[in-house]
């Protein structure tokens, strides 16, 4: 839904500082890309820009002109959710995966590269003895970053581990390969499939074969 009032299109800027902490209770974030200004971000979720601008407090409600490229804002206020999905408020995850219906955590966990001891860990809601209340339709962190900031490793990578050097991009690790891209991607999680633009340089990514 489009909020009352006018509003130019002015895209997120590239993060010159901190991000602004996210409103507490908030039930779901997201992460801000290139070209996200506020009044998408509210249409894509359902929401007035006014009740974006509520639930953000910290950006400039005249225009949107403080919107940070990279950081996370809430577009979930505080409340149950009516589907019974746990909260995807977690600042340190990086990817967030939609269970489909008949999915459990080990097909989900191995299709995201990562162990089942991991994905029950990042998402403590799931009883990690047998997978039982794992919902469909509700997001579930699938990728984080290692406390040196680099994404977790692939633990079976189907190629070579690679560190990144500076200046590289994904279109370059697998020699502008189209084939290979898209299982790059599939095998980093963390990597924004988009545009690439969070690829860090001194991390360790999977290039498939």
């Amino acid at each position: 839904m489009c909020g009352g009032g006018f509003q130019y299109k002015k895209s997120a800027s590239p993060a010159k500082r901190s991000c602004p902490p996210v409103s507490p209770g908030c039930r779901q974030t997201l992460l801000v890309k290139s070209g996200d200004y506020c009044q998408l971000l509210a249409d894509e979720n359902n929401l007035t820009l006014q009740e974006f601008y509520a639930l953000n407090p910290s950006i400039d409600t005249n225009n949107c002109p403080n919107l940070i490229l990279g950081c996370s804002y809430c577009v979930k206020g505080p409340g149950p959710d009516p589907n019974g999905c746990p909260p995807t408020t977690d600042p340190t995850c990086t990817s967030w995966y939609t269970v489909n219906a008949g999915e459990w955590c080990l097909g989900v966990a191995s299709g995201h590269g990562i162990s089942l001891s991991d994905f029950y860990a990042w998402n403590p809601s799931i009883h990690n003895w047998n997978c039982d209340n794992m919902l469909a339709g509700c997001a579930y962190c699938v990728a984080k970053n290692n406390v040196d900031g680099c994404p977790t490793i692939h633990p079976t990578c189907p190629g070579v581990n690679t560190k990144v050097l500076p200046g590289q991009i994904c279109w370059g690790l697998v020699n502008g390969d189209p084939t290979r891209l898209t299982k790059f991607y599939q095998l980093n999680p963390s990597v924004d499939s988009s545009d690439c633009r969070n690829l860090l340089a001194g991390c360790t990514y999977c290039v498939p074969n």
